[in-house]
């Protein structure tokens, strides 16, 4: 009886050591993995780093942009009519606070068309390097030349404006004008005598 324990104990032990064994390549196998898990996750992390870094270098050029570009840019909700973001060329030509544009209604600045006949929003024009102008809150007229642009931005249609003050040019047609009129009028005046 103590030799068959002898065997069995030394076949329980081989057994014990092959599925040590296995458990032992099992597991090497699984750290592995995990490390190589690991390292990719480092690898996934320092790319959305490098993204995260992308995207923020991107908006600040973008915003530098839209804030020093020379020409004023309105951002519009098309349905609501409500002026979402300006930039400061928009608030200096506006002759307002960035804070007061925005969240008005666009006609309280831009084209004051009787409602429902707006040109772009009902009467589906477009606006192409079009002159209008701005009324400022005092009733000054700013002439402009301006565009307007169609875009989806997070499934919602919005109107971007963009306009130039165009009132240095027309002061100076203006003087050309009357300058001419002048040169009209004296060569009459020569004709005639």
């Amino acid at each position: 009886m103590k030799e068959k324990r002898k065997v069995q104990l030394a076949f329980d032990q081989d057994e014990f050591n092959k599925q040590s064994n296995k458990h032992e390549e099992k597991l090497k196998a699984s750290n592995q993995q995990l490390q190589a898990s690991e390292q990719q996750l480092r690898v996934d992390n320092q790319q959305l780093l490098a993204s995260g870094q992308a995207i923020r270098e991107s908006e600040e050029k973008f915003w530098l942009l839209f804030e020093n570009i020379p020409v004023g840019i309105i951002l519009i909700d098309k349905e609501t009519r409500i002026i979402e973001e300006v930039n400061q060329n928009a608030v200096k030509t506006i002759g307002e606070k960035k804070e007061i544009i925005e969240g008005s209604i666009c006609t309280e600045f831009f084209c004051p068309a009787e409602k429902g006949k707006c040109p772009v929003c009902d009467l589906n024009q477009e606006i192409d390097l079009s002159e209008k102008s701005i009324i400022r809150k005092n009733g000054i007229e700013i002439p402009i030349l301006k565009s307007v642009v169609s875009v989806k931005i997070k499934g919602k249609i919005k109107l971007i404006e963009s306009f130039i003050d165009i009132t240095d040019r027309m002061q100076a047609e203006e003087k050309l004008k009357a300058s001419n009129q002048q040169l009209l009028a004296s060569e009459q005046q020569l004709r005639a005598a």
